[in-house]
């Protein structure tokens, strides 16, 4: 059978078709909302016209799209048609997905106000941007952040944020190509960030301390994968990191300075993950009425690099890391996740 044709019906955020739904309340709000465009859903299948009907791939591509935080459920169905070729139905429903976010509290004397805008799907094009004043005890902070996980339709996500804040900055900018999918062959990316801030120390409730703290982070890394095979991938990974953290006094502060010791590390990296395909389908499971996925398969992660001061640290130093993950039984009935993770530095 051959996947000839994709059609895509995009649900509103409410259904008009429910009683219960149709006022004027909500249809004002399926009015005021942009329904995800076509090409946002079309750029997620892991499928195309004319490929060999997979089965696991419309499951996987459910996946995928059931993980957006703008669609509140998504599904693939099947259709035969005559000559051995099937039509492929995707079916999604769209959330609200602008978020305002307002909060006032009163601590100690001191009041923090929030006030932000959250946008999941920019558009219909399943853009993230946010903007956010939060005025707290230590700092006021002023951030703009944009994200987009389909960069031009593709696999490559880009995130940026910057952020002004009273005692300094923060700018992050992260561009990756993921293992998108079980049978994703190849990933890569790289990751910049700028921080500046001023760190305060309490005792018993009291500012006692502080010290002002400068980070630069970068991280670029490729990864490799024979895909999916008799239910398991494995993906190797290597990279390079540098982290460089620096620590001095507050100029014009009153409190006493307490500051840590300077640290540079800069080292290549080895990395090998191996997912097994365990994913597991049900309703009504965590959320009312929504479709979810478990991963109940093995899920084992394990890092290891090699900080030399001849790469430009400030110390010899091993880096590691290790995670795995794997769920029991059934969720229908009982479930068991354990799960287990370190990580590490020995100088």
């Amino acid at each position: 059978v051959i996947a000839a044709d994709e059609a895509e019906l995009i649900h509103r955020v409410f259904d008009l078709s429910d009683p219960e739904q149709n006022n004027w309340l909500y249809r004002s709000a399926n009015r005021l909302h942009i329904n995800t465009r076509d090409k946002t859903i079309l750029g997620q299948l892991l499928f195309q016209p004319g490929d060999p009907l997979d089965k696991r791939a419309l499951e996987e591509s459910e996946r995928i799209l059931r993980r957006n935080k703008y669609l509140y459920d998504a599904s693939i169905e099947v259709v035969e048609a005559a000559d051995g070729v099937a039509d492929v139905v995707v079916k999604t429903r769209d959330v609200w997905s602008l978020i305002p976010e307002l909060s006032i509290s009163r601590n100690g004397g001191k009041t923090r106000t929030r006030i932000g805008l959250e946008e999941t799907n920019l558009l219909g094009r399943g853009q993230l941007l946010r903007v956010l004043r939060d005025n707290e005890i230590d700092r006021k902070e002023n951030l703009v952040e944009f994200a987009d996980a389909h960069l031009g339709q593709s696999w490559v996500s880009l995130r940026a944020q910057y952020s002004d804040n009273s005692d300094g900055h923060r700018k992050l900018l992260a561009v990756t190509r993921p293992f998108y999918a079980l049978d994703a062959r190849w990933a890569a990316g790289g990751t910049g960030l700028t921080d500046d801030r001023r760190t305060t120390m309490y005792q018993f409730g009291e500012e006692a301390a502080e010290y002002r703290h400068e980070r630069d982070y970068a991280h670029v890394f490729a990864g490799l994968s024979k895909g999916l095979h008799n239910g398991y991938v494995r993906r190797w990974t290597t990279g390079i990191v540098l982290d460089d953290n620096r620590f001095s006094d507050v100029p014009t502060s009153s409190l006493p300075a307490v500051v840590p010791d300077d640290r540079k590390l800069v080292y290549p990296y080895v990395g090998l993950e191996i997912v097994q395909d365990g994913y597991v389908t049900t309703r009504n499971r965590d959320q009312i009425d929504r479709t979810e996925d478990f991963q109940m398969g093995l899920q084992f992660r394990a890092a290891i690099g090699w900080a030399d001061r001849s790469f430009g640290s400030d110390r010899d130093a091993a880096i590691f890391s290790a995670s795995a993950i794997r769920g029991f039984g059934s969720l229908q009935d009982k479930a068991l996740i354990v799960s287990a993770q370190t990580q590490g530095r020995v100088e």
